[in-house]
């Protein structure tokens, strides 16, 4: 194998490893902050149209509506949730309950915020419009809450590869590097070790850590962080251990 193609390859390994679930999740909340600054309404009165985001309704807007320092959740739920994809305090399902709980709050609050602002305007004979940045907003954060829940209920793998699952819901076979079908008896690879940059475990053939990106060098003994895998894993780590 040339030394283009084994670069090639580890540049696809490299991008496999980044599309996972976990890194979706942020990718969400780093979203989900950066929304609170665009503006989600249109309010005119006299010819006069000003923005209103989250944020300055947090601060208030000159002339028209009083501060609602409440609103500052929206900014700090998102940055709670981020912390939580790298903090290795509690397990996955634990993590990811507090997660989907935290999008939910969120999702309440931006629908408050908007109820908020139509009534305000609606009392003071204001036009009220509601702006494309708002749905997108919306919709980001309730596919947030969706994810979160549905790894803190076992039906989806936080480390799992986003194209893989894709694949795997459209009914495509898995292939090989050489475009050939791999049979099911070796879809499901055994973990080897963890990565020693952030803990997560790391499965056979894999070059790179799909959670962090690390390369796969010195790993940590397979038998460690047990809380973070399945039973099934388990047995399977134990299974390698025993044939050495």
């Amino acid at each position: 194998m040339s030394n283009k193609t084994l670069s090639m390859n580890e540049n696809n390994h490299q991008i496999k490893a980044l599309l996972t679930v976990k890194n979706l999740i942020r990718l969400l909340a780093l979203f989900a902050l950066i929304f609170v600054f665009c503006p989600s309404f249109l309010v005119s009165c006299s010819g006069q149209t000003v923005d209103v985001s989250v944020i300055d309704a947090v601060k208030g807007v000159d002339g028209f509506e009083d501060p609602h320092p409440l609103l500052i959740v929206c900014i700090l739920i998102p940055l709670g949730i981020l912390a939580l994809t790298f903090i290795k305090k509690w397990t996955i399902q634990q993590r990811a309950q507090i997660m989907g709980g935290l999008s939910l709050v969120d999702v309440i609050f931006w629908i408050i915020f908007r109820i908020g602002v139509s009534h305000f305007a609606e009392d003071n004979y204001l036009t009220f419009e509601t702006t494309a940045w708002y749905i997108i907003a919306l919709i980001f954060l309730v596919l947030m809450s969706i994810v979160t829940l549905l790894v803190a209920f076992n039906k989806l793998e936080i480390n799992k590869n986003i194209l893989s699952l894709v694949e795997e819901r459209a009914g495509h076979p898995h292939l090989d590097s050489g475009g050939q079908e791999i049979s099911d008896s070796y879809q499901h690879k055994k973990i080897i070790g963890y990565c020693n940059q952030c803990g997560e475990p790391i499965e056979e053939d894999f070059m790179f850590c799909t959670t962090c990106g690390s390369k796969a060098e010195n790993l940590d003994s397979p038998i460690m962080n047990k809380t973070e895998i399945s039973h099934e894993d388990k047995n399977e780590v134990i299974e390698s251990d025993n044939t050495k």
